[in-house]
């Protein structure tokens, strides 16, 4: 039986959210939505918090999104969030 990873987005993450059109929202959702379907997708590069836990950093088209994974709560742990212009 495989368990089914869920995302979970920081307050940062949120409050850029609040910012942006209802279109552009949907696009991140989906996004996350990806991610915890399949969350051992590797990133397109490693970043260190500064606990030193290797985050992955995964370019979506124009948006760049930062995650680590924590499997004991099967979850997607989304931290960052950036628009590529």
């Amino acid at each position: 039986m495989s368990l089914r990873y869920s995302y979970s987005i920081s307050a940062n993450v949120v409050s850029h959210l609040t910012t942006l059109r209802a279109r552009q929202r949907d696009e991140l959702l989906r996004i996350f939505d990806t991610l915890a379907d399949n969350p051992f997708v590797k990133g397109d590069r490693i970043q260190h918090d500064d606990c030193g836990r290797p985050m992955q950093v995964k370019r979506y088209r124009r948006w760049e999104v930062t995650f680590w994974l924590d499997h004991l709560a099967c979850e997607v742990r989304v931290v960052n969030l950036s628009h590529l212009h």
